[in-house]
C-alpha cells in the first residue's frame, strides 16, 4: 500500500495477545492450521476458521464453517 499504512489485525485475549499483524495481502487465512496464513493455536480456533478479504470498498470476514463461529 503506498502512501498509507496498512490496517493491524490486534490479537486480544489468548496465548497471543498483544501481537499485531499487518492486512496488507487481498486474504489472509486464519486458523489452528500450519497452512495458515495467521496461525492461531488457540483449541477454540478451527484449522481453516476464517478469511480475511480486501474489496474495493473495504475489509470483509468470512467464517469457514467454523465449530465455534466469528464475531467482530
Amino acid at each position: 500500500m503506498v502512501g498509507t499504512e496498512a490496517p493491524m489485525l490486534v490479537i486480544t485475549e489468548g496465548q497471543l495477545a498483544g501481537q499485531r499483524w499487518p492486512v496488507d495481502q487481498e486474504a489472509l487465512l486464519i486458523g489452528r492450521s500450519e497452512t495458515c496464513d495467521l496461525v492461531l493455536p488457540e483449541r477454540q480456533i478451527s484449522r481453516q476458521h476464517a478469511r480475511l478479504k480486501r474489496e474495493a470498498d473495504g475489509y470483509y470476514i468470512e467464517d469457514l464453517g467454523s465449530k465455534n463461529g466469528t464475531f467482530v
